[in-house]
């Protein structure tokens, strides 16, 4: 009999365990399969003087990613320095015109020269791209978020439009905040 009990529990223990798993797993942003090589600590980043009208938001957007402004008690390894050498920089920010595309912006990846696919690669630097046709209509606050949204890309997290308080929800699905907030700090944690 008390074999019996001690499979039983153990059962149980292992179905709270792979729920209890799950639930935290899926809880978080979901990550692109590939990531940014060589991570996400004393890496640097440029804003191409195409995008001066978004500096000041796009380095308020990288700053707290940094800082985890979001989730003050969540530490996560991020830690992107500003700079003008492209060559040092992982991740490069750029105004473009895109017209009425239905896009705020977009996040490309490469290997050296070569674009590729998040999915099936991993990245040495990305090329992010604020769409000027939107962006010169929103708030700076919303600025922020656009920004801070397409760098989360970078670092290689997916878009998660059903959670309204992630950054990694897009702006046309109802995001309600500019900032990462600690579902995105704990998938960087569980991607780096």
């Amino acid at each position: 009999m008390k074999k019996r009990k001690s499979i039983i529990k153990t059962s149980i223990l292992g179905i709270f365990i792979f729920f209890t798993g799950t639930t935290l797993v899926s809880a978080a942003t979901p990550l692109f399969p590939g990531s940014l090589i060589n991570g996400v600590n004393n890496r640097y980043y440029t804003i191409s003087t195409t995008s001066n009208t978004y500096t000041t938001t796009t380095q308020q957007a990288v700053y707290d990613w940094n800082n985890s402004v979001g989730s003050p008690s969540t530490i996560t390894p991020i830690w992107f320095i500003k700079t003008t050498s492209y060559s040092a920089s992982v991740v490069d920010f750029y105004g473009s015109n895109d017209g009425n595309t239905g896009y705020n912006g977009y996040t490309a990846f490469f290997t050296s020269q070569a674009q590729i696919s998040p999915f099936l690669s991993n990245w040495k630097w990305a090329s992010i791209h604020l769409n000027q046709y939107y962006m010169n209509g929103y708030s700076s606050g919303d600025r922020k978020g656009v920004a801070a949204h397409e760098f989360g890309h970078a670092m290689g997290l997916n878009d998660y439009n059903t959670n309204l308080y992630s950054i990694m929800c897009q702006m046309g699905s109802g995001r309600l905040v500019n900032v990462a907030r600690k579902t995105d700090l704990d998938a960087i944690n569980i991607k780096y």
